[in-house]
């Protein structure tokens, strides 16, 4: 019997952890001595009982709204997304004017535009998807996602999933939006040897 008791007390004590989780300090001790006053373990004059409830009422309120935020940013995200070009119009208006370049494109149309992780796997698909996948790129994926990852533009979340950055969706936007940072490599110009004309009859060099 006594396990049983305990298998309640250990839930009751992680679902009060949870829900205190999400308040401040103040808002933490004004629940605990609602808890305490409503199980009848101490004594509240009534007027302070009835603030304390409101209170916890007000903060309810609140953390029900913050938690929603997330999910109308994700919302808004979502929506946003239908302004993207495809992956494939990306490639053939050449916005992407080098390997990384490209690579941080697709993290970020593989996160769903930054929303969500992507894993290693999702990337060769999406190089398999557009006609472009080769064995270099297979070869090469490992070194360049580190490389984006020294830069932050992507972080390792676990052993399989990986997330785009901050920094890594504004970098994205800016290649989406033409304005690659990839600066190209001026071809040099070999420089012609002058040709020596010779005066045949004084024999200089002209």
């Amino acid at each position: 019997m006594g396990n049983f008791d305990d298998d309640f007390e250990t839930d009751a004590i992680e679902k009060c952890s949870r829900a205190l989780y999400k308040l401040d300090n103040n808002a933490k001790i004004r629940v605990v001595r609602y808890l305490l006053d409503k199980f009848g373990l101490i004594a509240q004059p009534e007027n302070q009982s009835k603030e304390i409830i409101q209170n916890i009422q007000y903060q309810q309120n609140n953390v029900v709204l913050a938690e929603q935020n997330p999910m109308q940013n994700q919302s808004n995200n979502l929506l946003n997304s239908s302004t993207y070009i495809a992956l494939k119009d990306v490639l053939i208006k050449n916005l992407t004017k080098s390997e990384p370049e490209l690579l941080v494109v697709i993290c970020f149309y593989n996160s769903k535009y930054g929303v969500d992780t992507f894993t290693r796997q999702s990337i060769n698909d999406a190089y398999r998807d557009n006609n472009i996948a080769t064995e270099q790129r297979r070869k090469n994926l490992s070194g360049n996602l580190n490389s984006l990852i020294r830069k932050s533009l992507v972080q390792t979340i676990t052993d399989e999933d990986l997330s785009i950055t901050p920094e890594g969706i504004e970098y994205a936007n800016t290649i989406l939006s033409g304005n690659s940072l990839t600066k190209k490599r001026k071809t040099p110009i070999k420089k012609s040897r002058s040709t020596k004309i010779i005066d045949i009859e004084t024999g200089d060099n002209e």
